[in-house]
């Protein structure tokens, strides 16, 4: 009887390890790293610029601290360097900040001429500059609301609004003729992208050989575009919904097509839609949230390597939209090759610190080294807390199992024979040094010892292990050489077999092991808990038979 009662614990356990197992590969909500504070509420203004990459090993996250622009540095997207300060700022809404892969360009106004200038983000957080900042004169040297972008040979180019000498702000676009982080106005601009006036934000987005896209709109009409193809100017388009707000709008560029995302007035639907070059035209418009708050403007990033969409949205109102909790920021994923929208997945909870706003939002343009970063403000008093959360978009492929593990830490992955925690200082080690004495608590060489779970006394690490199955005889056999498939109870050669936890079925254990994508909650460790476990339950009752 009891020898069913073993069989029954360990399978029914067994099951319930597999499937907790694959669950701790499922991104979940977490809550992001503060990165730094700020004494106002526009630190990270707004969804249609950017202000954040990452670039040489390191994310940049660049805000407004109340007094000035400033930026700090991490390495692993938790632990962030002390602020640095770029020049005097205003308002968040003031700059924007854009990577084109080598460089870093920023632009600067508040109703005033545009600061420009281009620099170098160095592996160890410090930033080369190529020149001096630049100041870029415009027709009444009134600009505001500047977004940043260059072209595909490296020519900086700057969407702003202005008012004009009839105190009517309208949309304009610069360009240098220089990309060498001097800036000389090109022929031809300032450009007067239209007519229309007041509330007016426009995103300068690039697409290939020189073409580029301005997006534009204000509050209560459509969003309207008009492309440069290299020389000159298409004629203008527009939307068919209305945009709730000119600063609730957000673009990225898939070669000369552009993914458009922004809040629909009146009802607050986030909306998606397509703009085709070759024909300068809109595809369907597509609802992929309805009713959301009038603050839930979303923003939008793309995967070069694979032209998926990843949209952010977050809402300060349980229920609004259906289905969504206050204080959450939720994203959702467009998959290019199937041309499929998947559910929301509600990654961030901040319910404990509760988001500033929902509309304090900026991500990453695009993908750089497998990331999408986005930064949001939490709190609603000073000091406001700047955060930062990242997608690490990792292919779903196999890669050697000898070669990869992930450090829960700093949630990235690394040689599986660099890293290891100390349990007790909670300090990475070598994992070919040390390992814990559990009787003793104190550390010993990892290729000295283990412990013999019977006898509670510790061998050659190198030498023995507990035999399992053939009859249970409570032997000891060379570590390097069997270990039991636990699925057929036979043994095999430690070097050549695996388990395989997707599949349930074994492989070569040099050969594979998976790569997830995820927010960095991925916790395959579980499975050595689980394994523990189990043998302890099944040497209890054995005991008792």
């Amino acid at each position: 009887m009891r020898a069913r009662l073993s069989i029954k614990v360990t399978i029914s356990f067994l099951i319930i390890l597999l499937t907790l197992s694959t669950s701790f590969l499922i991104v979940d909500a977490l809550t992001g790293s503060t990165v730094g504070t700020s004494t106002r509420t526009s630190a990270v203004d707004y969804p249609f610029q950017r202000k954040s990459f990452y670039a040489n090993g390191r994310f940049w996250v660049f805000w407004y601290d109340g007094s000035n622009m400033v930026y700090s540095t991490s390495t692993d997207g938790v632990s962030w360097t002390t602020k640095t300060t770029v020049r005097a700022c205003a308002f968040g809404s003031g700059f924007s900040v854009w990577f084109d892969g080598t460089y870093l360009h920023y632009a600067y106004a508040y109703s005033s001429s545009i600061y420009y200038r281009r620099g170098m983000p160095n592996a160890d957080g410090s930033i080369t500059w190529s020149a001096d900042e630049q100041t870029v004169t415009t027709l009444y040297n009134t600009a505001s609301l500047p977004m940043v972008s260059v072209d595909s040979d490296g020519y900086p180019w700057i969407g702003y609004r202005e008012y004009g000498s009839d105190l009517y702000q309208r949309p304009y676009v610069i360009k240098s003729s220089r990309n060498d982080g001097v800036w000389q106005t090109a022929s031809g601009f300032p450009f007067l992208l239209s007519s229309m006036s007041d509330g007016i934000c426009v995103s300068i987005i690039p697409l290939t050989n020189l073409k580029m896209l301005a997006v534009y709109g204000y509050a209560g009409c459509e969003v309207y575009m008009r492309a440069w193809n290299g020389s000159g100017w298409k004629s203008e388009i527009r939307t068919s919904s209305f945009m709730s707000s000119g600063f609730y709008h957000s673009a990225v560029a898939q070669g000369d097509d552009v993914h458009i995302v922004f809040l629909k007035s009146t009802t607050y639907d986030i909306q998606y839609v397509k703009y085709t070059y070759s024909s300068n035209s809109f595809g369907t418009e597509t609802t992929l949230v309805a009713g959301a708050t009038r603050t839930s403007a979303p923003v939008i990033s793309i995967n070069t390597a694979t032209n998926d969409l990843y949209v952010f949205a977050a809402t300060k109102t349980t229920g609004t939209p259906s289905g969504w909790t206050a204080n959450h920021i939720y994203y959702i994923k467009y998959t290019a090759s199937t041309g499929q929208w998947s559910s929301w997945t509600d990654w961030i909870d901040e319910t404990s610190e509760q988001l500033s706003s929902a509309d304090r939002l900026s991500c990453f343009y695009r993908t750089y080294g497998n990331y999408i970063g986005l930064m949001y403000l939490t709190k609603t008093a000073r000091p406001y807390n700047v955060k930062f959360a990242f997608l690490s978009l990792v292919a779903k492929t196999w890669h050697d199992i000898a070669s990869w593990v992930l450090t829960l830490l700093t949630r990235k992955w690394n040689p599986i024979s660099t890293f290891n925690l100390n349990l007790q200082s909670r300090a990475w080690l070598n994992i070919a040094s040390y390992n814990l004495n559990m009787q003793t608590r104190t550390w010993q060489t990892v290729t000295s010892w283990t412990q013999n779970i019977i006898t509670r006394i510790w061998h050659a690490i190198a030498t023995w292990t507990f035999e399992l199955a053939a009859g249970m005889v409570k032997v000891w056999h060379e570590i390097a050489s069997w270990t039991t498939t636990i699925l057929t109870k036979t043994w095999h050669t430690a070097a050549s077999w695996t388990h395989n936890i997707i599949t349930y079925g074994w492989h070569t254990a040099a050969a594979w092991t998976a790569t997830v994508e995820t927010a960095g909650k991925a916790f395959p460790f579980i499975i050595l808990i689980g394994a523990i476990f189990i043998v302890a339950v099944s040497i209890y009752i054995l005991r008792e038979r």
